[in-house]
């Protein structure tokens, strides 16, 4: 299963766009004013700019401070570097499983399994299934809340919600029973030959 963080990038360009939008009307206010006689709301007259003043209330002074340019490099600097971070979290992430610890003692030592183990018994299990041509078996997640991903290649004639039930009943629960905790969640992706 891939995973996406689309509610944070949701979030995200609801607020970038929210900010956009208000400073857009900003700026276009003065000329919205002059031209298509828009008013003010009684409320936002210290909001918008004077169409007359060549820039907004206050902004002459704020221009003028000698701190200015270091200020507006710093943010540009962070808001590269917040820019950087979002992109590099649109990789889709697989989250495939390492190495697996099963331990009931710490004191007593632990068990070590590699999930490619587990996977192969798996895929095998499903391949052995009538109207399974081939299997492939991916374990993600941790021991803790493991998710198992089955791709199967079926045969064409092959009624896929019986062999969704074999394959939930037989092949789930023998990775279930051998990882001693249940699935986090369970996905089956099939293919199936043309005829």
């Amino acid at each position: 299963m891939r995973t996406f963080p689309a509610a944070l990038n949701r979030t995200l360009l609801i607020a970038m766009g929210l900010v956009l939008l208000a400073g857009g009307l900003w700026a276009v206010w003065p000329w919205a004013q002059a031209t298509a006689g828009w008013t003010t709301p009684a409320g936002a007259t210290g909001l918008v700019a004077d169409p007359e003043a060549g820039v907004a209330p206050g902004a002459a002074g704020a221009l003028e401070q000698p701190w200015l340019p270091a200020a507006v490099i710093g943010a540009g600097v962070v808001l590269v570097f917040l820019g950087l971070a979002w992109l590099g979290r649109q990789v889709p992430r697989t989250g495939r499983a390492g190495p697996l610890r099963f331990t009931e003692d710490p004191g007593a030592g632990s068990t070590t399994m590699e999930p490619k183990v587990l996977e192969a018994a798996a895929s095998d299990a499903a391949a052995a299934l009538p109207g399974v041509d081939a299997a492939r078996a991916v374990l993600r997640g941790s021991i803790g809340a493991p998710v198992l991903v089955l791709h199967v290649h079926a045969e064409p004639n092959t009624r896929l919600a019986d062999l969704t039930e074999k394959l939930t009943a037989g092949v789930a629960s023998d990775v279930v029973r051998c990882l001693g905790t249940p699935l986090r969640h369970l996905a089956i992706e099939y293919s199936v030959a043309k005829k």
